[in-house]
């Protein structure tokens, strides 16, 4: 996980984060060649991620455009 956009409590006592997450951690060195066309794998997407601190549980799904 990188970039952490946002992140809320919910009534319900769960927590939710909003970040981008890479497939694999970024080499910050040329951050160019995180969005490289050659490599699209790398490319960041966003995702939503609910935890349940009681349950001891950690959720995550894709945010897509309709969601934000």
């Amino acid at each position: 996980m990188f970039h952490i956009a946002q992140g809320y409590d919910r009534a319900d006592g769960t927590l939710e984060l909003d970040l981008v997450r890479y497939p694999e951690f970024p080499r910050l060195e040329c951050p160019a060649s995180v969005f490289a066309p050659d490599r699209p794998i790398l490319a960041p997407k966003l995702e939503r991620l609910t935890i349940d601190p009681v349950a001891g549980t950690c959720r995550t799904r894709p945010l897509e455009s309709a969601d934000r």
